[in-house]
């Protein structure tokens, strides 16, 4: 139509109303230029937004999960210097035994942190890290992954470093679990079957242990450094999102 319109008003030579016809195309033209450019900048918004809060909500699980897991390791090695303790002094009071039947049993768990990360592989897999404006939360996902990785390279070292003491002390601890229970459920001391005074003058079974306690301590170094690179990027997700900060610090 405006087609038609101008070439009418150029044989007819009416140049102002060509003039006018020009303005309108153009100006046409960039209305619907800036309205989908609007149009592509609210949907851009929309899907941050949501990666946004789905990375909240991966932080908010990787947070809660290896803080269960930090409460658990702590508490084994509570258990696991009390046996220490007792075997070095060769005593042991009868309020004790539990902790101690408990410090042998999980003397060789280490468990490394949990990082709810799909969102995060998602958006780089699919290039859209972008879409995370705020730089200093792509720095802080980015340095929460780099620490996952770290120590998922280091974890063979770990096993590797108490195989050998870990064999020896399944060798030597016989547990008889009275009963089914869950996978971390704490055992008692009448499923224990050893003989105390005897094991108090085995020198390398003590040595056993003392590795990994070694390696307990660092399984809970390593658990305290994700929980808090974790909370630095859920502080600074709530921040974006306008949502009530969480200030809890870790033990």
């Amino acid at each position: 139509m405006i087609l038609r319109r101008v070439i009418k008003h150029v044989r007819n030579q009416e140049w102002t109303a060509i003039v006018l016809d020009f303005i309108i195309v153009v100006v046409g033209v960039f209305v619907g230029l800036q309205v989908s450019n609007w149009n592509d900048v609210q949907k851009e918004n929309a899907l941050a937004s949501d990666y946004l809060r789905r990375l909240h909500s991966d932080m908010v699980l990787s947070i809660d999960a290896t803080s269960n897991t930090e409460k658990f390791i702590r508490n084994n090695m509570n258990n696991l210097t009390l046996a220490l303790d007792s075997l070095e002094a060769c005593e042991l009071a009868e309020e004790n035994r539990g902790a101690f039947a408990n410090g042998l049993f999980y003397a060789i768990v280490h468990i490394p942190a949990t990082f709810s990360d799909g969102t995060l592989q998602e958006l780089q897999s699919s290039g859209r890290l972008g879409l995370l404006k705020n730089p200093q939360i792509r720095d802080l996902l980015i340095a929460a992954d780099r620490e996952i990785k770290y120590q998922a390279r280091a974890w063979p070292s770990i096993h590797i470093r108490g195989h050998n003491q870990s064999a020896y002390i399944d060798q030597i601890v016989v547990f008889r679990q009275n009963e089914q229970r869950d996978r971390f459920d704490y055992s008692s001391w009448d499923e224990l079957d050893i003989d105390f005074d005897e094991l108090c003058q085995d020198r390398k079974f003590r040595a056993a242990l003392v590795v990994h306690e070694r390696l307990g301590y660092r399984n809970l170094d390593w658990l305290k450094r994700n929980i808090e690179n974790f909370r630095k990027v859920q502080n600074a997700l709530e921040a974006e999102l306008g949502l009530p900060q969480n200030e809890e610090e870790t033990p």
